[in-house]
C-alpha cells in the first residue's frame, strides 16, 4: 500500500469515527425503534394467525350457525381477552363451544337465564362488571366478562382450570354438578369436533 492509499484509508477511518461519535446515539436510538417495530410486526402477524385459526375452528364446527364476520368478531374478542386476563385460549374456546353447543350464536339464552357465548347469568355479569355498562348479547362484552370471571375463579382455585371451570358452571355446587361440566369442557377435542 502506497502513501496515498494509506492517507485515504486514514481519512476514511477518521471520518467514519467522527460520524459514529457524532451520530452514535442517534443510530442506537434508531436501532431500538427498529427493534420495537419488528416486534410489533411479529406481534401483529401472531395475532392474525391466532384469529385465522379460531375463525377456521368456528366455521368448521358442524353445528356452526354464524357467518364469517361474526366468527371473526368472536376470534378477535377471544384473542384480546384471553391475552389480557392471561387465560388459555383453547380452554375458553372449548367453554364457548360447549356453552353454545357448537353453534357459536351470541344471542343464546340458557334455561336458567344465562346469556350469550359464555352463558353468563345477569347477576354474575353485574357483579363482575363493577359498574361498567355492558350488553351480554354483545360478543366483546360477553367474552370480556366471561374471561374476567374465569380469571377470578382461576385465581381463587390456585390455578386449577378444572376447579375454576366447575365453579364457573355450578357456583357453590361445583363439587357435585360442576366437575362433570369441567370434564366435558376439558375433553373437547377440537380437531375431532371440527371435522
Amino acid at each position: 500500500m502506497n502513501r496515498y492509499e494509506r492517507f485515504i484509508l486514514i481519512v476514511v477511518f477518521f471520518v467514519f469515527t467522527m460520524f459514529l461519535l457524532t451520530y452514535g446515539e442517534e443510530i442506537q436510538y434508531l436501532k431500538k425503534k427498529i427493534k420495537i417495530l419488528e416486534s410489533l410486526i411479529d406481534y401483529d402477524s401472531q395475532k392474525h394467525a391466532f384469529i385465522d385459526t379460531y375463525v377456521k375452528n368456528i366455521l368448521s364446527s358442524p353445528h356452526c350457525r354464524v357467518d364469517t364476520s361474526t366468527a371473526y368478531r368472536i376470534a378477535s374478542a377471544l384473542y384480546e381477552y384471553t391475552s389480557y386476563y392471561r387465560l388459555n385460549p383453547d380452554i375458553v374456546f372449548k367453554m364457548i363451544f360447549v356453552e353454545t353447543g357448537g353453534t357459536f350464536l351470541p344471542n343464546l339464552r340458557g334455561r336458567a337465564g344465562e346469556v350469550g357465548l359464555m352463558q353468563l347469568l345477569p347477576s354474575t355479569a353485574f357483579f363482575i362488571s363493577e359498574g361498567e355498562d355492558y350488553d351480554l348479547y354483545d360478543i366483546d362484552d360477553n367474552i370480556k366478562l366471561g374471561c374476567k370471571y374465569l380469571r377470578l375463579l382461576l385465581d381463587y382455585s390456585g390455578g386449577d382450570y378444572n376447579e375454576a371451570i366447575a365453579k364457573y358452571n355450578a357456583g357453590r355446587y361445583w363439587r357435585t354438578k360442576g366437575l362433570s361440566y369441567a370434564t366435558k369442557v376439558m375433553l373437547v377435542d377440537l380437531k375431532e369436533e371440527m371435522e
